[in-house]
């Protein structure tokens, strides 16, 4: 069983390993990169319209409960350096069926949050060129895919290069900002036109822009010194985001009242910036903007194509999946599919931005709640092959506490959304019954830990029970033969069982031949 748990790779020679060639800085690129697109460049002059100066503690909000999953994340990832991600610890915790949906809802999540940072690079693109930001999109989504073909090595190089473009834009433009803020612009905190139902609407958009550190568990089998980087990685990659995303909300909200009729646009910041700067400031963010959200998406096709790679692997996708390109190392056959999802979403739902987060929000929100119970599955099953270099702090609080943030800011999302997910998530489960359920020999460690921690205690409990229940009370044994005297003897037996507060067994006997044979 041990053996399926723990979901070794094959040999190098088999061509389904992948090469180790992320360092510390192109981790935690990636999941910067990731997060910093839509939470700075794209969303918050529309989130800051719905919700009001508010949204600064939403992205906060959003913001704590990414801290606190990171850390789930954290202990998992070193106990299992794999790749996969999420779907790789959860379907090593609770099994075949829920290991695919989780799979399903990981890899469909980031095939949202592509089509989404995609979308983004087209407004900014198009607010230049004049051009139909779906086209962009396009275009840009075909060559991404392209790149992540190439190898993890170019594309984390990459990686690099994009997030300290973007690092830079963000920090002139605060640095230029904050001095011009002004206070009266932040009163009232929550505008009474609008009431908290703008922060409670505003938040599960938002947290598609916290999904970055998942992107780099699911890479952290082609991550050097694993034991050490991604703990560093994923909860220093949330910490930092979390900061910047605030500091930024906070000069959009003081620089333009949050009602102003400007301020509901997917290119707030190059506004903003334009208006502080002239045309420098608005080509130094256009710039930050597009480095912003072709490394969101860049991220997201190369962290998905790796989970659905993973699900091939354990034959929870067609085996088609699992396949290494020869020549770059790279799953290249899940890369194209990914890309190509990717496009179909971009032609179908171009146009509804704010629908495309939500959604990638709430399946991922699905995800890290499985994560924070994988969490707990596997700190209490005491497996010997399961031992994570990094265990998450002030347990059990922070997984319970991080269970808990999903399930509300998921209880607060949008009916049409809530609908779309869990059509998703029926639609995965068909998958499994239909095509999965008898070919799959893996195992969730819940199996055993349910029966280990649960079944086998109250099996012992009842039996200790009822074996001191019997050495509680004495035993009357009351012989029956003769039936004139049955009815008698029934009555002083019973007197004498209740006034002892016995048990009364009975006994017929019956004179047999000696030469009957027994």
């Amino acid at each position: 069983m041990d053996k399926n748990l723990k979901g070794d790779l094959p040999d190098d020679d088999t061509g389904t390993e992948l090469a180790r060639e992320l360092g510390l800085g192109a981790a935690m690129s990636i999941g910067i990169g990731t997060m910093v697109c839509a939470g700075i460049f794209v969303l918050p002059g529309i989130a800051a319209a719905k919700a009001g100066p508010v949204v600064v503690l939403a992205f906060a909000l959003c913001g704590l409960v990414a801290v606190l999953i990171a850390f789930c994340m954290s202990e998992l990832a070193t106990g299992m350096p794999l790749s996969g991600g999420g779907y790789l610890f959860i379907v090593r915790a609770f099994g075949p069926m829920m290991g695919t949906v989780m799979g399903w809802c990981l890899w469909l999540s980031l095939i949202f949050a592509s089509a989404f940072y995609m979308i983004g690079f087209g407004y900014y693109v198009g607010d230049v060129l004049s051009i139909s930001h779906v086209w962009l999109a396009l275009i840009m989504t075909g060559l991404l895919t392209g790149l992540n073909f190439i190898g993890a090595k170019e594309t984390g190089g990459t990686q690099n290069v994009i997030v300290a473009g973007l690092l830079i834009a963000l920090t002139v433009f605060f640095v230029v900002a904050v001095s011009e803020v002004d206070v009266e612009n932040l009163r009232p905190l929550i505008p009474p036109e609008i009431g908290i139902s703008g922060f409670l609407v505003v938040t599960p958009v938002l947290f598609v822009t916290f999904m970055g550190f998942a992107e780099i568990a699911a890479v952290s089998e082609e991550i050097k010194n694993p034991h050490r980087n991604l703990p560093i990685a994923v909860v220093g990659s949330v910490v930092v985001v979390t900061v910047v995303y605030c500091l930024v909300e906070f000069c959009v909200v003081g620089l333009l009242r949050w009602d102003d009729p400007n301020m509901a646009t997917e290119t707030i910041l190059m506004e903003l910036a334009r208006m502080l700067m002239g045309k420098t400031g608005y080509y130094l963010i256009l710039l930050g903007g597009i480095f912003a959200t072709v490394s969101s998406a860049n991220a997201s096709i190369m962290a998905a194509s790796r989970i659905s790679f993973a699900m091939g692997r354990d034959r929870l996708m067609p085996d088609w999946f699992n396949t290494i390109h020869p020549r770059f190392r790279t799953p290249y056959r899940s890369i194209f599919v990914t890309g190509g999802l990717t496009m179909v979403l971009l032609v179908i739902l171009g146009s509804h931005l704010e629908l495309i987060a939500e959604v990638g929000a709430f399946l991922s929100l699905l995800l890290y709640a499985f994560i924070s119970l994988a969490c707990m599955v596997m700190r209490h099953a005491e497996l010997d092959w399961y031992k994570p270099s990094f265990k998450t702090p002030l347990y059990p609080a922070v997984p319970i506490l991080g269970l808990l943030g999903c399930l509300f800011v998921m209880g607060i999302t949008s009916r049409p959304t809530i609908l779309i997910g869990l059509g998703l998530i029926a639609g995965t489960l068909i998958w499994y019954v239909l095509f999965l359920r008898e070919h799959t020999q893996l195992v969730g460690v819940s199996n055993d830990l349910w029966e280990k921690k649960v079944i086998r205690p109250l099996v012992a409990k009842a039996e200790e029970y009822a074996a001191a229940r019997r050495d509680a009370f004495p035993v009357i044994l009351l012989p029956l033969s003769n039936p004139a005297t049955e009815e008698a003897l029934l009555r002083v037996g019973t007197a004498l069982a209740k006034a002892r507060r016995a048990r009364l067994h009975l006994a017929h006997v019956v004179s047999l031949p000696r030469q009957t044979p027994l």
